[in-house]
């Protein structure tokens, strides 16, 4: 089946595609735009929210020293060697 051959089960003699004017591809050009726009603010508070916890897990907090990884981290074994 080539791109002019008609769909499957399409009545004889009828136009089998749907007429693509330039209203159609306006519409489609617009919404993909707008996908787009849309695409790029969730890229950008992804980064800015990213930033924002690499920037909190990099600063320790008052009376830390380090961070989780540094310190053996929640799985880390008592000094005593239980758990």
């Amino acid at each position: 089946m080539t791109d002019a051959d008609p769909p499957p089960g399409s009545p004889p003699g009828e136009p089998s595609w749907p007429k693509i004017t330039d209203r159609t591809v306006s519409e489609v050009v617009e919404r993909t735009r707008d996908v787009i726009r849309k695409t790029r603010e969730m890229l950008e508070s992804s980064r800015d929210l990213l930033d924002r916890v690499r920037s909190r897990d990099a600063t320790p907090a008052a009376g830390e020293e380090g961070t989780e990884a540094e310190a053996g981290g929640d799985d880390a074994r008592p000094a005593d060697g239980r758990g």
